[in-house]
């Protein structure tokens, strides 16, 4: 049997603009994500190890803790080194998209324009962690199925051994 469990897909946002997180949220909760708010860098960290979000949409201009160092605390986390970072910001320098490039993040959004833009990756990367959570799922399942029919078939035959040399 196969089948998949589609849970609604978590994403945290880590941002201090509360006017702008409620929009972020607004918009995740019509495509149907959980939206879980954060409105710094400390409490975001915190909120990231409660709720084991599936991918976290993160400020750089942070009060109690930048978003950068966030990303990187994040990254050497192994429960969460995995999960999609998405930074979404004011700063549209080549430095800061270089230096969140390299602490780990997926993808780089300005605040300014590029909304809907984070908005169609977050679909395609949770689409992506979906397909290969199914896709794991399926080749485990078809595993054990192939196990547990090689184990009520008994114990495998001996071949016959022709122990004659060819003419």
């Amino acid at each position: 049997m196969h089948g998949t469990v589609t849970e609604r897909k978590r994403v945290l946002v880590i941002e201090d603009e509360p006017d702008f997180a409620a929009l972020l949220k607004y918009r995740l909760q019509q495509k149907g994500y959980e939206a879980i708010l954060a409105f710094d860098g400390l409490s975001g960290l915190e909120e990231a190890s409660h709720c084991r979000p599936d991918l976290i949409v993160l400020d750089l201009m942070l009060p109690r803790m930048a978003g950068l160092e966030v990303c990187r605390i994040l990254r050497s986390d192994s429960a969460m080194k995995h999960v999609p970072i998405w930074i979404m910001t004011s700063l549209d320098s080549i430095s800061h998209k270089a230096s969140a490039y390299r602490m780990g993040a997926g993808g780089y959004y300005t605040k300014s324009n590029q909304l809907p833009d984070l908005l169609r990756q977050i679909d395609v990367a949770l689409f992506q962690c979906q397909a290969a959570a199914d896709a794991t799922l399926w080749a485990t399942e078809e595993f054990v199925t192939w196990l547990a029919k090689e184990i009520l078939a008994g114990p495998a035959q001996e071949p016959e051994v022709d122990d004659r040399w060819p003419d």
